[in-house]
């Protein structure tokens, strides 16, 4: 379900559900970009939860985190800035989501 929600949506099922579920469709969307770029081939990747450490877990390193950027601009449409270039900052599906809801276009 894209961000654009319908008023009918809104209306029948409350706005905190629609947030819900744009966050869904957006961790969504997060978890396929990293099964395609640094998960892909690793035993490990079904596993990984919203919050859980992708540094601490060893399954992304300086190199991982420059492939992840790349295709979420490829993705997104978005141009991530140097400065944020952090595995702080792309730790986990979650920091992930919510660093890209506050640079993505709503629509």
């Amino acid at each position: 379900m894209n961000c654009k929600v319908e008023n009918r949506f809104r209306l029948f099922f409350g706005l905190e559900e629609c947030i819900k579920r744009c966050v869904m469709n957006m961790n969504t969307q997060v978890r396929e970009i990293l099964n395609a770029t640094i998960l892909a081939g690793k035993a490990n990747r079904a596993t990984i939860g919203d919050d859980d450490s992708l540094s601490a877990s060893g399954l992304i390193d300086s190199l991982g985190l420059l492939m992840l950027v790349g295709e979420i601009e490829k993705k997104f449409h978005v141009k991530v800035p140097p400065r944020d270039y952090s595995l702080n900052t792309f730790d986990s599906v979650a920091k992930i989501s919510a660093y890209l809801s506050g640079i993505v276009p709503k629509g």
